[in-house]
């Protein structure tokens, strides 16, 4: 429960602890079942997170964007833990409070994806037993969703359709948690595992069927901050549809159906908006894709 605006934390010390290990020492994954999930979603936050602290942080976002002449449309990406039936989901109790704070703020609505991904299940499985984060086919979806939001500040970028979702099978398809050490969870506390999770049949995006192509950096954007930029274009699109997407390695394969549907479309792989290289790069639209963790891990800070 959510008291005077904080999060208290709830779920064994022991969880805590191992999971927290598990990213000073290097990543580890948790295998359920089977099924194999980032150990930093089982980790609670030991301290209250300030969601007026977040509400501020995403204001001010806002206002650094609309100065820049972008719009800004944050997105929370969801844990897989909670949306793979296989084990108990965490406390989301805290984000239900922050949407409801910011209903009270003019200009900032954070995005959620957790019905675009139960969704995405009517076509099939939106992520891998074995990768920490969506597939292609989730990605589509989650790009869908952006898109018809995005519309409204750039009439330009106009959703694909389900005619557009071009997969392609993946035999014996091992994903980002598959070498990493294991840990399962045993009696309500983490422990080490030494189960080794098979491959899979898996999917991917079928890059034969895209337009856009990946182009090289500009040296002055490249040079202009520390965040890694990838540009996409397609070729004789001459509309002023530039979109920016900021994010880590689940906004990736995002990109690549965004791609299509815009005339360039940069990715800044970075957990916060890098103001420098955005300002060269005047996009119209910044699209911040932010783990749950990360809006929680940043209010703590």
């Amino acid at each position: 429960m959510i008291a005077g605006g904080q999060l208290r934390s709830r779920g064994t010390e022991a969880i805590a602890v191992a999971a927290r290990s598990s990213t000073a020492c290097g990543r580890r994954a948790v295998n359920v079942g089977g099924w194999l999930f980032d150990a930093r979603e089982f980790a609670p936050e030991s301290c209250p997170a300030d969601l007026d602290a977040i509400v501020s942080g995403l204001t001010n976002a806002h206002s650094a964007c609309a100065a820049l002449g972008s719009g800004y449309l944050p997105v929370v990406i969801p844990a897989k833990r909670n949306l793979v039936n296989v084990t108990a989901s965490s406390d989301r109790g805290w984000m239900a409070e922050l949407n409801g704070r910011l209903r009270d703020v003019d200009d900032v609505e954070l995005m959620q994806l957790f019905g675009v991904l139960r969704h995405a299940n009517r076509h099939g499985p939106p992520f891998h037993r074995t990768d920490a984060d969506w597939n292609d086919l989730g990605a589509f979806f989650v790009a869908r969703a952006v898109l018809k939001e995005a519309r409204k500040r750039l009439p330009a970028l106009t959703p694909p359709s389900l005619a557009d979702l071009h997969l392609r099978p993946v035999a014996g398809y091992r994903g980002t948690l598959a070498e990493l050490p294991k840990l399962e969870l045993l009696h309500g506390e983490l422990v080490s595992s030494e189960a080794d999770v098979p491959a899979e049949d898996g999917l991917e995006i079928d890059a034969s069927r895209l337009q856009a192509l990946r182009m090289p950096v500009e040296s002055e954007l490249a040079q202009a901050g520390g965040s890694h930029a990838r540009v996409y274009t397609v070729p004789g699109r001459e509309d002023d549809s530039r979109v920016a997407v900021v994010g880590d390695s689940a906004a990736v394969p995002v990109v690549r159906w965004l791609a299509e549907r815009s005339g360039r479309t940069t990715l800044f792989s970075s957990e916060a908006l890098p103001f420098a290289q955005l300002e060269l790069e005047a996009p119209r639209v910044v699209i911040h894709l932010m783990r749950e963790t990360d809006l929680l891990s940043a209010a703590l800070r």
